[in-house]
């Protein structure tokens, strides 16, 4: 033939606004006569030619949409594209940018959409041979349905810790008595004591004797003798002058350290949701008691674990965890003598998480806090036929906010308030000779801010027994009717308080001093010892000392028999622990308390290294 003709289809994405044109000599490559002669493929520029124009531009078609967890949404490309007056050729292919929070199915030109997580999504639909794009913003939201129940059990969680609270340290308070348990033989404790102490140590793997008063075995060994010659100065750095931190102003205050474990039950019916969970709270607690005071904080973990239910457009279940850490300081006061008031106060953070089932794709936890103030008094009656009466009351309020977010439990907040008032009986008996006093609580109650609101009655009734340096305390509750019928609570807690009686029980004791401790006595003085002054130079100054001991008495036997520990802290880097036992009489002829100890000790100094030591001790209160 005379003709060639080269022929270029039109791709989607190809432009040429000013019409098609051809260069000069634009053909490359080899054309080839009849003969096989090459042919000359030199050609004209063909300018652009306006008649000609390329604009097979991509056209996109952005489209909202929003749907809520779990809902399933079914579009009609074809429908949609003839809605839109758009032509299109062939068929359809799709991406999702983001398929943990929605994803699609496309079957015969029908697009399914399926939300997943809350969050947002793009799913881009392309119609083949056309350059036309959909593209679907998906945002998934949480339902109302889900928020809604959700925010009750949230509100029931705050409930319970409210209920926690009152029925465990509220109670607590209410039931200390202010008798100081500092004595020694029926005897107030002394505020100042001094005490010096003989002693062995082993250093550098040798074994010396020492005593400040010369006596002992070994009188050749150079070790000893250089330690029998002390100065009144020496004694004095041997010295502990100690005065305990036990009470404030003429009262003399006692400690007492209590746990207590709390299981407290909830469920509702809110609109067309449920919700049934229940809260394990765990107390460790320690306070001061004085004449009508008492002072102290507890920490507490909370953990609750509901399951939930919720309806509406794409309803589903799921479960809601939460934890929280909680510090509680509380006070309480006697405005008469048989009356006693308090406060408590709740700072808590965590984090709560919610799950639903049958979902691959595990939610993000969020985090929460919780803000609590609690008040509340009793006033005893005394006993009646037999039985002890008081009335009591407490208010409270408690808020739980979650940080926000896209998340089912993220950006909540919900506040409840709780006010109750009423009467306990008990009988004080002795069961076996252990002395138990059973009792019985009634309480109205009213309840308001989120979830459940309205009026109930509160039934209660435990134990109570009180020994010498242990109590306990147990009590099951029951929410016996609520305005709100649908919801119910019911929980157990058990208290146990471990107090000090005399010098029996337990003693916690703060000692701030001026002086060594009694039991570091420098048996090192000679220039020529490798440890000379590790101990002295650290016996000047203040120091500050914590001791924690166990006091029980000897079967028929006077006196009392103590296990102890010590960790003392003083300037220039110094520190010492110490455990030990201790015999502890007070004396027939002055009626003042005397101690003997056996302990072992290590002494550290960031200057002299380590010194280990048994230490053989006798001390007399003044």
């Amino acid at each position: 033939t005379e003709t060639l003709k080269f022929q270029y289809t039109v791709e989607a994405g190809d432009t040429d606004h000013d019409g098609i044109s051809i260069g000069p000599n634009a053909l490359v490559g080899a054309v080839l006569d009849g003969s096989g002669d090459p042919v000359d493929l030199t050609l004209p520029a063909k300018p652009a030619n306006a008649s000609h124009k390329v604009s097979a531009e991509l056209r996109l078609y952005p489209l909202a949409l929003t749907l809520v967890v779990g809902q399933v949404q079914t579009i009609n490309l074809a429908e949609l594209l003839l809605e839109m007056d758009v032509t299109y050729r062939g068929d359809f292919e799709w991406a999702s940018d983001d398929p943990g929070v929605a994803t699609a199915v496309l079957s015969d030109r029908m697009l399914t959409i399926t939300s997943v997580l809350e969050g947002t999504a793009t799913i881009a639909v392309k119609a083949m041979d056309a350059a036309i794009y959909l593209f679907f913003g998906v945002t998934v939201e949480t339902s109302a349905a889900e928020t809604a129940v959700l925010e009750d059990a949230m509100a029931a969680v705050g409930r319970g810790l409210l209920a926690s609270a009152g029925s465990t340290i509220g109670e607590r308070l209410e039931t200390t008595d202010a008798n100081s348990s500092d004595v020694w033989g029926g005897r107030g404790m002394a505020p100042v004591s001094v005490a010096v102490s003989p002693g062995w140590s082993a250093l550098d793997g040798a074994d010396h004797w020492g005593s400040p008063f010369g006596y002992g075995s070994g009188k050749d060994d150079p070790y000893l003798q250089a330690s029998m010659e002390y100065t009144p100065a020496q004694l004095l750095r041997g010295a502990r002058f100690e005065m305990p931190l036990r009470g404030f102003g003429s009262a003399v205050g006692s400690w007492a350290v209590w746990g207590a474990g709390d299981w407290h039950a909830f469920e509702g019916e809110p609109g067309d949701g449920l919700y049934d969970g229940s809260l394990t709270s765990a107390y460790l607690g320690v306070d001061a008691r004085g004449d009508g005071w008492v002072a102290g904080g507890s920490i507490s973990r909370a953990v609750a674990d509901a399951s939930y239910e919720y309806g509406g457009a794409a309803g589903g279940k799921g479960r809601l965890e939460t934890e929280l850490d909680v510090i509680h300081p509380y006070v309480q006061w006697a405005f008469h003598d048989r009356g006693k008031m308090w406060a408590i106060l709740g700072f808590g953070t965590g984090e709560a998480t919610a799950e639903r089932e049958g979902q691959e794709v595990a939610s993000e936890p969020g985090d929460l806090s919780m803000r609590m103030g609690l008040g509340g008094m009793r006033y005893s009656f005394g006993r009646l036929a037999g039985l002890d009466l008081a009335v009591r009351g407490d208010a409270g309020f408690a808020q739980l906010t979650t940080d926000e977010g896209p998340r089912a439990v993220q950006g909540l907040a919900v506040n409840v308030q709780r006010l109750r008032i009423g009467a306990e009986a008990s009988l004080p008996m002795g069961l076996g000779g252990i002395p138990i006093s059973p009792f019985i609580d009634v309480a109205g109650r009213y309840d308001g801010g989120d979830g459940a609101t309205g009026g109930g009655v509160e039934l209660a009734g435990g134990f109570r027994y009180q020994g010498s340096a242990v109590s306990l305390e147990v009590k099951g509750r029951a929410l016996a009717m609520h305005a709100d019928e649908s919801y119910s609570e019911r929980g157990v807690k058990a208290t146990l308080v471990v107090g000090p009686d005399g010098r029996r029980g337990l003693r916690l004791m703060l000692s701030p001093r001026w002086g060594g401790a009694a039991d570091a006595m420098d048996i090192f003085s000679y220039r020529g010892h490798p440890f000379a002054g590790a101990v002295r130079r650290e016996n000047g100054g203040w120091g500050l000392g914590t001791r924690v001991s166990y006091g029980f008495d000897l079967w028929r036997r006077p006196g009392t028999i103590m296990p102890f520990g010590e960790v003392d802290l003083s300037r220039e880097a110094y520190r010492r622990a110490r455990l030990g036992i201790s015999y502890e009489l007070a004396s027939a002829i002055l009626g003042l308390p005397h101690r003997l100890e056996i302990s072992g000790e290590s002494v550290e100094s960031d200057r002299h290294g380590t010194v280990l030591r048994f230490l053989l001790t006798g001390q007399a209160q003044f």
